[in-house]
């Protein structure tokens, strides 16, 4: 199905473009508030809207030199204001709060939409695999047929709005339907024993799981050591050297280094089945 054109707008209460920010597409019933955990304290002083009940998510810092897997945390409130000041106090990993209320005050959230809201973001999460979602499953709350398509849809809207924020939690890395991909688009590298695919795209290079690293030492100028314990420690990577799920990687180079355990380039040691490389593909004239 083609998605259809949005209008998504996009408002800096205090004019820095890199602070806090309300997000809204123009038909939605839904708003997003991003809060820098560095405003929190004066976005919650100022923004009474944040005395309502809403979904929130909780990211860490995502950075170029930060390639370990990013953490987030989903949460619901009946008073967002007094659950965000309880993470101020209590979490240390995350950087950015994102809080979603409903800008209708005819429409509001009660605590069962919430909670069904949470649990649903909470499995499209954890089935996209983007994020490290490190907390316990969240209850369900019943709600009726009708209000379930409500939500559901609500949710869509959230999702579209967490994407243009930069935060795709729930966008899988490819494609489910793998028979759509074509082999062209397909990857791969076998240097130092391993035996690995991937797809390029336009967010980096997602290695495919069942992708094996190499079982050599690590070489003297391999880098990505911390990357590499990081993947095994949260169970990417088994202790058989298997990726267990698709991983996104910042570029074809760190991809690779993590799997042959050793400084490579990726645009040349990445090949497809006809033996061209990603620098043939996508950067020859």
């Amino acid at each position: 199905m083609a998605k259809r054109p949005i209008t998504i707008q996009l408002f800096y209460p205090t004019g820095d473009t890199r602070g806090f920010r309300i997000a809204e597409i123009t038909n939605s019933i839904i708003e997003a508030l991003l809060i820098p955990r560095k405003e929190l304290e004066s976005v919650l002083q100022t923004r009474s809207e944040l005395e309502s009940s809403g979904l929130y998510f909780l990211f860490a810092k995502d950075t170029a030199d930060n390639e370990r897997m990013v953490e987030a945390y989903i949460g619901e409130s009946e008073t967002i204001k007094e659950r965000l000041k309880q993470h101020n106090k209590e979490k240390d990993f995350w950087e950015v709060a994102i809080v979603f209320i409903s800008s209708n005050q005819r429409w509001q959230l009660n605590k069962a939409d919430i909670k069904f809201l949470e649990h649903t973001a909470y499995r499209k999460a954890k089935k996209a695999k983007r994020y490290f979602i490190n907390q316990n499953i969240p209850t369900k709350s019943p709600v009726t047929e009708s209000r379930e398509a409500d939500l559901v849809d609500l949710l869509d809207t959230i999702d579209l709005l967490l994407t243009s924020l930069g935060y795709p939690i729930f966008t899988e890395l490819i494609s489910n339907k793998k028979t759509e991909i074509d082999q062209d688009q397909m990857f791969y590298t076998t240097y130092r024993e391993s035996d690995a695919k991937g797809i390029y795209t336009n967010e980096g290079f997602v290695v495919i799981k069942g992708s094996k690293i190499s079982p050599k030492e690590e070489s003297k100028g391999f880098r990505m050591t911390h990357l590499l314990e990081d993947l095994i420690e949260k169970g990417i990577i088994d202790q058989n050297g298997i990726f267990t799920e698709d991983y996104l990687f910042s570029s074809p180079s760190t991809a690779v280094d993590v799997i042959l355990k050793a400084s490579y380039n990726g645009w040349n040691s990445w090949k497809n089945d006809k033996g061209l490389t990603l620098h043939d593909v996508y950067r020859a004239d």
